[in-house]
């Protein structure tokens, strides 16, 4: 299932599924727009990853601390990912994989 809006900390984001062509991203955030932007070519199940971990981009632009000195891109990335993983494995989003 596509989801087309969001609403984060109560302002509506809209989720746009597109072809990223050969970028390295899965999806990307743009705040000037407040959308979100999903490649279309992903399986539901990274499609859904993509997407929680974007929704983590979303909520650091509206806590301005996106981008600031103090708040490393890195550092932003590894909380995105980490996230996005922790929540899908807890609410059974995605059936957890074997090791």
């Amino acid at each position: 299932m596509k989801i087309n809006r969001i609403s984060v900390l109560g302002q509506e984001v809209k989720i746009e599924y597109v072809d990223l062509g050969v970028s390295s991203n899965y999806g990307e955030y743009h705040d000037d727009c407040s959308t979100i932007l999903i490649d279309k070519n992903l399986s539901e199940d990274i499609m859904m990853q993509t997407l929680l971990h974007e929704i983590v981009h979303v909520v650091c632009a509206r806590l301005g601390i996106s981008g600031q000195s103090e708040f490393p891109a890195l550092v932003e990335e590894v909380l995105a990912e980490t996230f996005s993983k922790a929540i899908i494995q807890n609410f059974r989003l995605l059936p957890m994989k074997k090791s």
